[in-house]
């Protein structure tokens, strides 16, 4: 464990984890949701970052926290060219943590060429050493810095209904065009899944959409192994590149996977009700001890990809590809 009790009820009692990421197996971040007893968000419940150097001393700097009022719905990423955490929520604003401060950036631009409308970000990935967010309409920026992002929109045209100022039009674009997910082979050959079976590959240059058998809406996309791998709002498992693709597992979900990694040889799975492992046409947990099962859901890993982390909304783990080490859990405290 790199918790203790004392430390546990400082940092984290009364918040759930919403997202991890992690720079080595000494240092991890999290995002912690206010855990509130209503099914309302007004007011927002209050989000905490916290930092964790499980190399230093429990009461020497092992852990920093910062908290905000005003995120909802945060993800967040790892830089290792920048050395550095960005958290970003749904209305883009945006939070980072590097070696010399912790910081409340400037929200990230997000006007629609020609129309008053905003973007929002769904997700917050890293490809090769850079971080980029998507969101909606199909939107896909690049960090280039503190308060410095850029669009990677060549190719990406705004949906017509977007644009046209119908009110009928613009409630079918806010349940379709939206980018859930982003992953790459490098950052010239990524590839970004959406509403309605939408899968768009970028060249280094210019984005093209890509066929695909069903209209399903997609949320997660993995580049591993030279396949490409893709998961549906109902659980569904595709894999392939560019214009072909193949279902390899049809088991269906009651909730759809938030994050899945390619790690050990394997793609592995994970949603609010813990990990899996894609193993032949099939989902499997027996990969992950109860104890860990119990603490999974997000998952990260590490850039030099030794390390799997988990996250799930008690605590967290780490795997090193052999063993599982449970780095806390509430129900232990």
């Amino acid at each position: 464990m790199v918790i203790d009790r004392e430390h546990w009820e400082k940092h984290f009692q009364g918040y759930v984890v919403y997202d991890c990421a992690m720079m080595d197996p000494e240092r991890t971040f999290y995002v912690l949701v206010e855990d509130t007893p209503g099914p309302h968000r007004d007011p927002l419940p209050r989000t905490r970052f916290v930092f964790v150097r499980a190399g230093r001393p429990m009461d020497e700097g092992r852990f920093q926290e910062s908290e905000v009022g005003h995120f909802g719905f945060t993800e967040m990423a790892y830089s290792p060219s920048a050395i550095e955490f960005v958290a970003v929520d749904t209305a883009q604003h945006v939070f980072s943590y590097d070696r010399n401060d912790a910081r409340i950036e400037g929200d990230i631009p997000g006007t629609i060429t020609g129309t008053n409308l905003h973007s929002s970000c769904t997700k917050v990935v890293r490809v090769g050493s850079s971080i980029y967010t998507v969101g909606w309409p199909r939107r896909v920026m690049v960090r280039q810095g503190i308060n410095q992002w850029a669009l990677v929109d060549a190719g990406l045209p705004i949906p017509r209904r977007v644009k046209s100022g119908n009110q009928d039009d613009l409630v079918e674009a806010i349940s379709n065009y939206t980018f859930h997910d982003l992953h790459g082979f490098s950052e010239s050959d990524m590839y970004a899944v959406g509403d309605a079976g939408e899968i768009w590959q970028y060249d280094g240059s210019r984005w093209t959409r890509c066929a695909f058998p069903t209209n399903e809406p997609l949320r997660t996309v993995t580049c591993a192994d030279d396949k490409v791998y893709i998961t549906t709002l109902r659980g569904h498992v595709w894999a392939g590149r560019g214009n072909a693709w193949k279902l390899v597992c049809d088991e269906e979900r009651s909730i759809p996977f938030r994050d899945t990694a390619w790690f050990a040889g394997k793609l592995w799975l994970g949603c609010d009700y813990g990990v899996w492992t894609l193993e032949g046409d099939s989902l499997s947990r027996d990969t992950l001890p109860t104890e860990v099962f119990l603490v999974s859901g997000r998952l990260d890993g590490s850039p030099d990809g030794k390390h799997l982390l988990t996250a799930g909304q008690v605590g967290a783990a780490m795997f090193d590809g052999a063993t599982w080490n449970v780095l806390w859990s509430a129900d232990e405290m």
